[in-house]
């Protein structure tokens, strides 16, 4: 999960996937709901990793209605052990 901040001083916590970082920024990349694609280098201490429950909920979001059963079958997506 990372606070990324947008214009006008506002933030905005996105699902994002980390594929660099160093000890004071993490570069990290999400899509918007349009299914753009954004990078940008975030100050570490706004990036934290989502706990599995919290991914399976997204996993589920972004999975197509039509094959949810297949993974999921009856289980509601986040109700996972910590």
């Amino acid at each position: 999960m990372a606070t990324v901040p947008r214009v006008g001083g506002r933030t905005v916590d996105v699902y994002a996937h980390a594929s660099r970082w160093n000890p004071s920024y993490v570069l990290v990349s999400w899509a918007d709901g349009g299914d753009h694609k954004h990078w940008a280098w975030i100050p570490a201490g706004n990036v934290r990793r989502v706990t599995d429950s919290e991914w399976d909920i997204e996993e589920y979001r972004r999975c197509p209605e039509k094959l949810r059963t297949i993974r999921w079958g009856s289980r509601l997506p986040g109700f996972l052990p910590a």
